[in-house]
C-alpha cells in the first residue's frame, strides 16, 4: 500500500505517449480527458503519500520527472499540431518556466547523488507554477 503514489505516479509516465498520440490523430476531446486525469493523478497521488505516510524520496523524483513529461508533452504535442491558440508569447513563458524546472530538477539529482542525505523538497512556488502550467494546458 505505502507504493500506491508511486504507482500512480509511474501510471502518468505511462500515459503521456497515450495522449500524445490521442492528441495528433486529433482526437482532442479524449486527449483532454486524458490530461485531466493525469493532472488530477498528480494531486492524488501527493495527497495519498502524506495520509500513509508512504513520502519519500524517489516519489518526490518520480512525481516531479512525471509532471514536468507530462507538461513539455502536451505543449510539444500542441506545437506539433501547429494549433493556432498557441501564441508565441505563451510559448516563451513555458519554455523559459520549464527550463527553469528543469535545471532545478538537474541540480537536485547531482545534488542527491553527491549526498544521498540531503532531502529534496519541492517549493510550494514550483507546485503553484505546475498548477497554472496545467491549467494553461487544459484551457
Amino acid at each position: 500500500m505505502s507504493q500506491l503514489p508511486n504507482i500512480i505516479s509511474g501510471l502518468r509516465l505511462l500515459f503521456i505517449p497515450i495522449f500524445i498520440l490521442t492528441f495528433l490523430d486529433g482526437s482532442y476531446l479524449l486527449a483532454l480527458i486524458i490530461f485531466v486525469l493525469m493532472s488530477i493523478s498528480d494531486a492524488f497521488d501527493g495527497m495519498l503519500a502524506r495520509k500513509l505516510n508512504a513520502q519519500s524520496q524517489f516519489g518526490a523524483y518520480l512525481d516531479a520527472i512525471a509532471d514536468k513529461l507530462m507538461i513539455l508533452s502536451a505543449f510539444l504535442a500542441m506545437h506539433l499540431a501547429s494549433l493556432p491558440y498557441l501564441d508565441d508569447t505563451i510559448s516563451v513563458l513555458f519554455y523559459s518556466c520549464l527550463y527553469r524546472d528543469l535545471m532545478l530538477l538537474v541540480g537536485a539529482i547531482i545534488t542527491f547523488k553527491y549526498s544521498p542525505h540531503y532531502r529534496f523538497k519541492p517549493l510550494y512556488i514550483s507546485k503553484i507554477n505546475t498548477v497554472f502550467q496545467m491549467i494553461l494546458i487544459i484551457s
